[in-house]
């Protein structure tokens, strides 16, 4: 007896393209005769980490309880752009996004509209009159949905548009007061999408991550200030035609060709005017050598070398290293710091997490999941200092709380 649930975008895609997907039968099993050949290629070695328990209580606020009444009749309510922004936050949630809440939602707005789940919305045409407009995961939006919502929304000055996978194209020729644009996701788009924005000169952010059709020939011509990039198939090329001392913020985690076969191919310390900058996972960077860097996003990033220039520096993420101590020694110099990301860094102790407390007295938040040489005695101190400072992830603050 199969199971019967709702259909999927990709179920309704299918069928609406006339696409019939054909099951191929199963290859025939290998003879001993004719052994099995495998291309060898470079080992990855998988660190196993010891496992924790985290406890985390849900308490229902008075907000959600309130929520949950209005989400009785939605409908009835005419609500401001700030509740929208509660309400929609609600519905993200509670994955309870309906067309019909979806329509109401979009005639209550004014000027901004928020919505983090379009997944199950099929109709965008009531969207109208908006300047600041936000839709997550609308994966069955088609370009015949986004030339109408761009008719009718003429004044845009931020447009995010996120998981719109079924979208090719976007002509935003006559929006020349947008200023802000994230087509995060969307799949589709590919270079000719780059050489129409080459036409918008007034664009302040621009974020194209994980847009895999768009390749190396790809080329930007406009001025940006903040930029990403994450997981793009872009070259030294993108950058040829562009300003980088105009840009203040870079995202590139993972990007397959700026650094490839353990060759750094994007000189960062050109980027003079950088403040906030996200190297995820870029094993081939070993130095940053920007002072006046605020943000610096580097997970993963094995080879880094801190610098003791960081003046400014308030938030730092070096999870998933092992930094020595002498890397360690520069954190503390860091006064401005308020976020400290060392999770699973094996030589973290109490004594070093107390140093970072006393050096930066800005700080705000630690996180230290898997570092396993902390004691309850910081799970202690975590407990008297949490409406202040938060020490996040100390795996011995469960075994202080069971005793105490």
């Amino acid at each position: 007896m199969g199971i019967k649930g709702p259909r999927s975008a990709l179920s309704q895609f299918l069928e609406e393209e006339n696409i019939k997907v054909v099951n191929k039968e199963k290859t025939q099993a290998t003879s001993p005769s004719q052994p099995l050949v495998v291309r060898k290629g470079p080992k990855r070695l998988k660190f196993s980490h010891p496992t924790e328990i985290v406890n985390i209580v849900d308490k229902t606020s008075l907000k959600d309880k309130i929520l949950d009444k209005i989400h009785e009749t939605p409908c009835q309510y005419n609500f401001t752009d700030d509740q929208l922004l509660e309400y929609s936050l609600y519905l993200y949630k509670k994955i309870d996004l309906t067309q019909e809440i979806f329509d109401h939602l979009a005639s209550c707005a004014k000027e901004r509209l928020y919505v983090y789940d379009c997944s199950n919305i099929l109709n965008f045409d009531g969207i109208k009159g908006l300047k600041y407009l936000h839709l997550g995961y609308c994966g069955q939006m088609r370009n015949k949905h986004m030339d109408l919502l761009l008719k009718n929304n003429p004044d845009l000055v931020s447009l995010n548009l996120e998981g719109a996978f079924l979208l090719e194209n976007l002509n935003l020729s006559k929006h020349c007061n947008l200023r802000d644009l994230s087509v995060r996701e969307c799949s589709r788009l590919t270079n000719s999408f780059i050489d129409h924005l080459n036409t918008h000169s007034k664009l302040d952010l621009l974020d194209i991550s994980h847009c895999f059709a768009i390749t190396k020939k790809a080329q930007l011509k406009i001025d940006i200030k903040c930029l990403k990039l994450d997981r793009v198939a872009v070259t030294t090329r993108f950058f040829k035609q562009i300003d980088i001392l105009k840009i203040e913020e870079l995202s590139i985690s993972n990007c397959p060709f700026l650094f490839k076969n353990g060759k750094n191919k994007l000189k960062l310390k050109k980027f003079r005017s950088l403040k906030k900058l996200n190297i995820e996972g870029i094993s081939e960077i070993s130095k940053v050598k920007i002072k006046n860097l605020e943000k610096l996003h580097a997970h993963n990033c094995f080879n880094i070398h801190l610098s003791s220039k960081y003046k400014n520096l308030t938030h730092l993420d070096v999870s998933n290293i092992n930094l020595s101590q002498s890397q360690l020694n520069k954190i503390l110099k860091y006064k401005k710091l308020e976020y400290l990301n060392l999770s699973f860094s094996q030589i973290v102790d109490d004594q070093f997490v107390l140093d970072v407390l006393k050096n930066s007295p800005k700080i705000k938040t630690i996180v230290v999941f898997g570092c396993f040489q902390l004691t309850e005695k910081l799970g202690e101190l975590a407990w008297q200092i949490k409406d202040s400072i938060k020490i996040i992830g100390n795996h011995a603050e469960t075994k202080f709380l069971l005793q105490n």
